[in-house]
């Protein structure tokens, strides 16, 4: 079993400009942190990681065919909860997240992931249908590295996405 976080102080430091006392929310998500993941979750191979969190269930077959499985393994959930049980075992090399999940906000979940030290550094996009400008603001002020515009290209998001994990390997 990999490394597990403990939920206390440690994941809410100061060490961010700007740094903004956590919602109840994201006190939600760094509690469960410390909890074992669920059995059907377990993933194994070799393959890179990808941790995608989106409330629509269409949203699985798109990004299906954007990272193949002969060259990733992808994780969807529909939960920021789910999001964070599935990294406290099995690191990933890229998390994309729309704004609106069913339990909390991709802000909470984006914020929970760069107060991990262990988590910190993984690439982070949003994919939302939510394009205005204050938005777009919101999602990388939580901390996203990118923001991609639904609908988008497919070819887009790739170049995106295998941008940010080139540069997170450096």
């Amino acid at each position: 079993m990999g490394s597990q976080l403990p939920a206390d102080e440690s994941l809410t430091d100061t060490t961010l400009p700007d740094h903004k006392p956590p919602t109840e929310s994201q006190k939600r998500i760094t509690t469960t942190m410390a909890r074992a993941i669920p059995e059907k979750a377990v993933f194994a191979g070799s393959l890179p990681l990808i941790l995608a969190a989106d409330a629509d269930p269409m949203m699985e077959q798109v990004y299906g065919m954007a990272f193949p499985a002969d060259m990733f393994r992808l994780a969807i959930v529909h939960t920021a909860l789910d999001a964070v049980r599935i990294l406290a075992d099995h690191p990933a090399v890229l998390i994309i997240s729309e704004v609106k999940l069913n339990d909390s906000s991709g802000h909470d979940l984006c914020q929970a992931v760069r107060r991990s030290d262990e988590w910190r550094n993984i690439p982070f996009i949003f994919v939302t249908p939510i394009g205005s400008t204050e938005a777009i603001v919101k999602g990388l002020e939580a901390g996203a590295d990118d923001y991609v515009v639904k609908p988008f290209q497919m070819d887009e998001l790739r170049a995106r996405a295998r941008r940010l994990m080139q540069r997170a390997r450096l």
